[in-house]
């Protein structure tokens, strides 16, 4: 009988500590949404168990207590918290279907002719363990004046609710059996041979790949692979352009408008064009007017403000906006280039590159946190620019990393082309001095 007391009282110890951590608020009825914002995202019902509460929604929707600057909608997400920042759980974009991260969810919205119409929501059968975490919605849509804006929710936490110890337990043995066969697995194909172990990543790593060239029809939408399910980094940054155009996530909504022309050095035996055949810049990437040569750099600018996920760690730089600091882990840098004497650049509303006189400069942060072939995690929906640091091109897991280059002819007669700080890779051959 004493022992059996004990462990009776063991078990309401747990029971009590884990509601202490969860929260359990007994005045929750119904739904349960997030705090006051532009965007209002909502949670049906608003008491969840796992593998017993059915038809769990969360619809998310402007909030018109708020006072939204949105006057007409073109892109809705919801998103979800996880180590590495925030990814994609499922999105409507103008004039496409919705499009799901989740094979186990559906997902149904509508970005309406009215705002009063427009949502976005999730819906799982049955609650498993996907559905618990911390999510957010966020939306673009142009103000009154034709101005691209972000708007987006506060933080809405789902937590299991209603933890008893048998659930509590039947989860403990669940976990216990998976990691059981994970590590009976990882025995068996290893077996203390590193020669079978670098077989196994090498499958993994191919197995990854082919999975993210997969895609699925479900509901009606897209299923991403899951690197596009990611969302892009946050911050004030600049990428290189490519020929398919910017990322397509709300974070390069105003990109398009972004790029510098460069005068080079005009003589009779020089070529315009030296750059790789098989180029994937924006094009035209040279222009020639008369006997003048002109490099075209476009980029794309991301704001700041539509993402709190932060950079993965490798080797390798971005373009930055002059106004603001370096994300945390990134070193700032600059190049110089001296364009022919009496011209100038002309660019259009780019913070990453910065005039004086006939002297350019490219600014960058630049990390070195680990080595080039460990691949990263970056969105994989579209191609993209990285700039080299360190000799060799960043791997990113997912893509296949190529390296490019473009020869910049500046001014020959006393040279200025310099380079300060942590920057990209940059080979200089200054002009003769006179």
């Amino acid at each position: 009988m004493s022992s059996g007391m004990v462990s009776w009282l063991s078990l309401v110890c747990l029971v009590l500590a884990v509601y202490v951590v969860l929260g359990h608020d007994d005045s929750l009825a119904g739904s349960r949404s997030s705090k006051l914002a532009p965007l209002k995202l909502t949670v049906t019902p608003a008491h969840i168990t796992r593998k017993v509460t059915q038809h769990v929604t969360l619809r998310c929707e402007v909030d018109f207590h708020f006072g939204s600057k949105i006057e007409s909608l073109h892109w809705m997400r919801i998103l979800k918290k996880t180590p590495g920042g925030w990814s994609l759980v499922a999105q409507q974009r103008e004039s496409m279907g919705t499009e799901s991260s989740s094979p186990h969810a559906t997902v149904v919205g509508d970005l309406g002719d009215s705002l009063k119409d427009a949502f976005l929501e999730v819906k799982w059968l049955v609650a498993d363990g996907d559905v618990f975490g911390v999510y957010v919605c966020d939306a673009l849509g142009l103000e009154t004046n034709i101005k691209f804006v972000v708007e987006k929710s506060s933080e809405l936490p789902i937590w299991e609710q209603n933890i008893t110890a048998q659930s509590l337990l039947d989860l403990m043995i669940e976990t216990h059996s998976e990691l059981r066969e994970e590590t009976d697995d990882i025995a068996n194909d290893v077996n203390n041979n590193t020669l079978l172990m670098a077989d196994l990543i090498s499958r993994v790593i191919k197995l990854e790949r082919e999975m993210e060239d997969h895609t699925h029809e479900v509901s009606g939408g897209h299923v991403f692979s899951p690197n596009s399910s990611l969302v892009w980094p946050g911050g004030y940054l600049g990428l290189l352009m490519p020929e398919s155009g910017c990322p397509r996530d709300p974070a390069f909504h105003s990109a398009n408008s972004s790029f510098v022309k460069f005068h080079m050095e005009s003589l009779e035996n020089q070529t315009c064009h030296d750059h790789q055949p098989q180029f994937h810049l924006s094009k035209p990437v040279t222009t020639e007017t008369g006997s003048d040569c002109f490099v075209n750099l476009k980029f794309c600018e991301a704001s700041g403000e539509a993402s709190e996920t932060t950079w993965p760690e490798g080797s390798y730089c971005v373009n930055w906006n002059i106004d603001h600091q370096c994300p945390p882990r990134f070193e700032p840098g600059r190049v110089v280039l001296d364009q022919v004497d009496g011209t100038q650049s002309h660019f259009v509303d780019s913070r990453v590159v910065e005039l004086s006189g006939t002297y350019t400069y490219l600014h960058f942060c630049c990390k070195e946190t680990l080595p080039h072939d460990m691949p990263m995690v970056l969105p994989t929906e579209s191609p993209f620019f990285l700039y080299r640091f360190g000799g060799t091109c960043q791997q990113v897991q997912g893509m296949q990393v190529t390296p490019e280059y473009i020869d910049i002819d500046t001014e020959d007669t006393i040279n200025g082309d310099a380079g300060h700080g942590m920057h990209a890779d940059v080979v200089i051959h200054p002009g003769e001095p006179t």
